[in-house]
């Protein structure tokens, strides 16, 4: 018989007791994990949806400020996920996106074409 581990731990501890299990070990593999342990985790967060609301900004506060600090400049976004800031944005000389998630830079890779991106952990 096959186990769903998810479903062990939720009628044993409750939905409260594995919502706060997962968040502790997100938070060590975050901390302590190997670049591919992070790697990995977050490529699952951004095919999973988890993040998909970066992927519209539109309206930031930030965004006032950044253009008016970055026109006819070059940017570097460390931590970039989708490449919201790069396609919400206007007047900037060039920008270069960072984020640790393949999945995350192919998609800011979609929607910007014209921008740079890496994928690297920034520590």
């Amino acid at each position: 018989m096959k186990y769903d581990l998810s479903q062990v731990y939720s009628r044993v501890f409750g939905l409260g007791m594995l919502a706060k299990l997962r968040r502790k070990v997100r938070g060590v593999i975050q901390r302590y994990g190997s670049n591919a342990v992070k790697r990995r985790l977050w490529n699952a967060e951004f095919s999973s949806g988890r993040w998909s609301g970066l992927e519209n900004m539109e309206g930031d506060c930030l965004y006032p400020t950044l253009e008016k600090y970055s026109r006819g400049k070059a940017i570097l976004d460390l931590g970039c996920g989708p490449g919201a800031t790069a396609a919400e944005i206007r007047g900037y000389g060039s920008y270069t996106g960072v984020d640790i998630s393949e999945v995350a830079i192919a998609k800011a890779q979609a929607r910007n074409p014209l921008c740079d991106f890496a994928v690297s952990n920034i520590e």
